[in-house]
């Protein structure tokens, strides 16, 4: 997608334990993937392991996170699925959590059958073999927060 610019505002309590606002722009990792055409996603937030409230964790650092978290951690992401985009088939070890914001996206649980998503739908899904496809003339935006866990 193009010009594809989400602002975040990340909001943290200081070691003082007073809130401020940390960071207000443009996310520092807005990436796609290889592998996926038309499949772009915004790192929120991340955290690799259990974070703290009382210590400001500024997730902008230079090098981009791993894609998945490891068990116990944590993703939050902003996703365009552009008209066409096509995940293959795939597996995770994560509870994927996802709200579909606008457009439409096509779910396809393995073994389970297809799904049509719209906005305001919600997905939760502990390591399901799942595909996505956005099979309509719109992006697809959706929130989508994935949990590192164990097997």
């Amino acid at each position: 997608m193009k010009d594809f610019s989400p602002r975040r505002i990340l909001a943290v309590r200081g070691p003082d334990g007073k809130s401020r606002i940390l960071r207000d722009g443009a996310p520092r990792h807005v990436f796609s993937l290889p592998a996926v055409p038309g499949f772009t996603l915004a790192e929120l937030w991340h955290a690799d392991g259990t974070p703290k409230i009382s210590t400001p964790n500024d997730p902008d650092v230079e090098t981009q996170p791993a894609l998945l978290p490891n068990a116990g951690g944590i993703r939050a992401r902003l996703v365009i699925h552009d008209p066409g985009a096509k995940m293959a088939m795939h597996q995770t070890d994560t509870i994927d959590v996802v709200v579909i914001v606008s457009g439409e996206l096509r779910l396809e649980i393995e073994g389970a059958g297809v799904v049509m998503l719209e906005p305001g739908d919600s997905v939760v899904q502990p390591g399901a073999r799942h595909s996505w496809e956005n099979c309509g003339t719109e992006p697809c935006v959706a929130i989508v927060f994935l949990v590192g866990a164990a097997t």
